[in-house]
């Protein structure tokens, strides 16, 4: 295993770092990524460690093809202890981040401590430094990546960062890579922002394609590629996306609507993703993924007449879209894309919204409890509303950014009591 990579441990506290060879041991029983952070922070977190304090770990690590010529290899995963559970929080990325960072010879980056300030970590080749990000915090991830870019004069940096939510606003705080790719669940991204670490930046060189010059390795691949590329739904998801298969999962009977108080959707069609395919300007995705599933798009009407758009994935319609009753599609890409500028995880989000539209239909939350918000359901501008405060948590969405469950032992408390 000649081609692993070391392991980058960083405490932002003491302002200090130091390199150590990828355990190859490990490698053979738990592999890379998620297995490799899991046992880690089994072995060395506190059980008692506070998720938003300097006690605990945040990992970054590759898998153990990241980086190589393996087709659909780009995944990075993330751990740490979670904010919202307060048990194992994981996440996983795609883009070119992870490729990127195994160029440098990481293959895990470990974090620690807390800064004493906003920092961001710059990464370029064996050269590490902890840098001022006051003037990066409070920013969006869009600007974020506008702000480093122009500052650099390079479009060719990989950097994730984390948003206002991530900040502090809401426990389900997001990380973002490539403007649009998301480390999405159980809110690594608030950790993140627990340790004031804004960002993290490499420039460094191009993603090195590891394993590409022995006969076997290339014929391994090749096979692989004419799989995907044979598979049933393969010409599917690479022009529609995730976002193509919202009335795939209604006329299955499976489509979570109006908080799951049904399975179909009387206007699936309507906000189903193959709807947006006209108004894709740009094809791209993963590093190294024959498929290409993500898009940019523009719109030439509406509140989206232009502005940079993405198109969102299947979860995060569903979450946005049926579950909350929403049948407007331009509605649904403008709330998905501000989730990712603020940082939120857009899958939690609609799920948090969804429950209290609920609770509004069911009476248990009245106009006072709202702050004055008509959460009927579909109300695509309340939605709006109750996402921005997410990210900054005032109001009902704030309330709502500490998940599901906390409120909803409120909402228990009342209806118990009548109120």
């Amino acid at each position: 295993m000649a081609f692993l990579g070391q392991i980058l441990d960083i405490d932002l506290g003491a302002a200090t770092f130091q390199y150590s060879p990828f355990p190859e041991g490990l490698t053979w029983r738990y592999l890379g990524g998620r297995g490799f952070n899991v046992q880690f922070i089994y072995k060395n977190l506190p059980a008692d460690a506070d998720p938003l304090g300097p006690e605990n770990l945040l990992i970054f690590s590759c898998g153990l093809l990241t980086g190589t010529a393996a087709p659909a290899s780009a995944r990075l995963h993330i751990n740490a202890r979670s904010p919202l559970t307060g048990l194992l929080g994981s996440s996983n990325v795609g883009g070119g981040f992870g490729a990127r960072l195994r160029s440098c010879g990481i293959q895990s980056l470990i974090i620690r401590g807390r800064a004493p300030e906003p920092v961001y970590l710059w990464i370029e080749s064996g050269n590490i430094e902890i840098r001022n990000a006051k003037s990066l915090w409070g920013l969006d991830t869009w600007q974020t990546h506008e702000h480093l870019t122009e500052k650099f004069g390079s479009q060719k940096l990989k950097i994730m960062s984390i948003g206002p939510g991530g900040e502090g606003g809401t426990l389900f705080g997001c990380i973002m890579t490539d403007l649009d790719h998301a480390a999405g669940r159980t809110g690594m991204g608030t950790v993140m922002g627990a340790k004031k670490l804004k960002a993290i930046v490499i420039k460094g060189p191009k993603a090195k394609t590891l394993l590409r010059d022995r006969n076997h390795d290339h014929e391994a691949i090749q096979r692989y590629i004419w799989q995907i590329k044979n598979a049933p739904h393969y010409k599917t998801i690479k022009r529609h996306g995730g976002a193509g298969y919202v009335k795939w999962a209604d006329d299955l009977g499976i489509l979570a609507t109006r908080n799951f108080r049904s399975n179909t959707f009387e206007d699936a069609e309507q906000v189903d993703g193959k709807n947006l395919t006209d108004k894709v300007t740009r094809k791209r995705g993963c590093y190294r993924c024959p498929v290409q599933c993500k898009a940019e798009l523009e719109f030439d009407a509406g509140r989206l007449k232009g502005q940079r758009s993405f198109r969102p994935e299947f979860e995060s319609m569903l979450a946005l879209g049926p579950k909350c009753g929403l049948n407007d599609l331009d509605t649904l890409v403008y709330l998905d894309n501000l989730c990712s500028r603020l940082g939120i995880d857009s899958i939690s989000a609609g799920n948090a919204i969804a429950f209290a539209m609920d609770l509004f239909d069911r009476r248990i939350l009245s106009l006072e409890d709202t702050g004055g918000l008509d959460l009927a359901w579909g109300q695509g501008e309340s939605m709006e509303v109750l996402i921005r405060q997410m990210a900054v948590g005032e109001g009902l969405g704030g309330i709502l950014g500490r998940g599901v469950y906390r409120p909803g032992r409120r909402a228990l408390c009342r209806t118990r009591q009548g109120t």
